[in-house]
C-alpha cells in the first residue's frame, strides 16, 4: 500500500497535483502513527525483559562459548537498550522530517493555485511571490535600473563609511 502511495506522491510532485500529494502526506502520517505505537512496543519491551529471560533469548540454544559469554556481559542488555532508543528515534525522525515537508510542498502548490486563480485571465505561469520568513524582491527604481546603460551616476547604495566600499559608484564609460 505504501509503494502505491509512495508512486502517488512521486508522480503528484512532479505533476504538482495537489490531491496526489496530499493523499501520499496522509499515508506518511498514518504510517508515523504506526510506526511511533510499534517503536514504543519495543522500546517497552527492550526495558521490561528480565536480564535472565534477555539472556536465555539471545543464547537461543547456541553452544558457542563466545556467543554464551557476550550474551551473559552485564552491557548486551545495556548495549541492545540503547541500541532499540536510537534506531527509534532516528527513523521517527526521519518519518517526521518526511512528513513535514511533504505536507509544507501540498500547502505551497494549495497557496500558488489560490494565488494564481486570483489573476483573471493571467498566463497559467505567472510567477508566484515569495511568502513566509524570507524577503520578497524588489526592483530597482527605474533610472537606477538604466544608469549603466546611459552612463549616469548614482549613489551606490553602500556608499556610506560604515560599509567596506565607502565611495560613490561611477559606472564605466563605454566608448570612451
Amino acid at each position: 500500500m505504501m509503494t502505491l502511495l509512495s508512486l502517488a506522491g512521486f508522480i503528484g510532485s512532479i505533476r504538482r497535483s495537489i490531491s496526489s500529494l496530499r493523499l501520499y502526506a496522509r499515508g506518511l502520517g498514518f504510517a508515523l502513527i504506526v510506526s511511533l505505537a510499534i517503536d514504543a512496543l519495543y522500546i517497552w519491551a527492550a526495558f521490561t525483559t528480565s536480564h535472565a529471560d534477555f539472556v536465555q533469548r539471545c543464547i537461543n540454544g547456541s553452544t558457542d562459548q563466545k556467543t554464551i559469554d557476550a550474551c551473559n556481559s552485564k552491557d548486551a542488555g545495556t548495549i541492545v537498550k540503547v541500541l532499540v532508543v536510537v534506531v527509534a528515534v532516528i527513523t521517527l525522525g526521519v518519518q517526521i522530517w518526511a512528513t513535514v515537508i511533504t505536507s509544507q510542498y501540498g500547502d505551497k502548490l494549495l497557496e500558488e493555485q489560490a494565488w494564481r486563480a486570483n489573476i483573471v485571465g493571467g498566463p497559467r505561469d505567472v510567477p508566484v511571490p515569495m511568502t513566509g520568513s524570507g524577503g520578497k524582491y524588489a526592483s530597482a527604481p527605474l533610472d537606477e535600473a538604466r544608469a549603466p546603460l546611459t552612463g549616469a551616476t548614482y549613489a551606490y547604495p553602500y556608499t556610506d563609511s560604515s560599509n567596506s566600499h565607502g565611495q560613490a559608484y561611477d559606472p564605466p564609460q563605454h566608448g570612451v
